[in-house]
């Protein structure tokens, strides 16, 4: 593996991560229970909408379920990680012809 492709590995990896635990924390926090829950939370999930939909519908089926959400999210994260990775490989293999 090249330097190039280490750090663009790093890259997408982060911005995942940030992305996706956004939305993990926006979820975990609609419970009343939890340390950080607060009316922030509909910002955080408007704005991860599309990796938090999920858990959104869990949150409100099964209101106990931490852990499922964490394990939910964690998928989406690894999936955002490919998908991020991809275009980013494929953006800087056509900027550098």
């Amino acid at each position: 593996m090249t330097n190039s492709q280490a750090y663009t590995l790093k890259i997408s990896f982060i911005i995942s991560l940030i992305y996706v635990g956004i939305g993990t924390l926006s979820l975990l926090s609609m419970d009343p229970d939890f340390i950080l829950s607060g009316d922030w939370a509909w910002v955080g999930l408007l704005v991860t909408f599309p990796v938090s939909v999920i858990g959104f519908g869990i949150v409100y089926t099964e209101p106990d379920s931490n852990l499922l959400i964490i394990f939910v999210q964690f998928l989406h994260m690894l999936l955002l990680w490919f998908i991020i990775y991809r275009i980013m490989k494929k953006r800087k293999v056509s900027t550098s012809k």
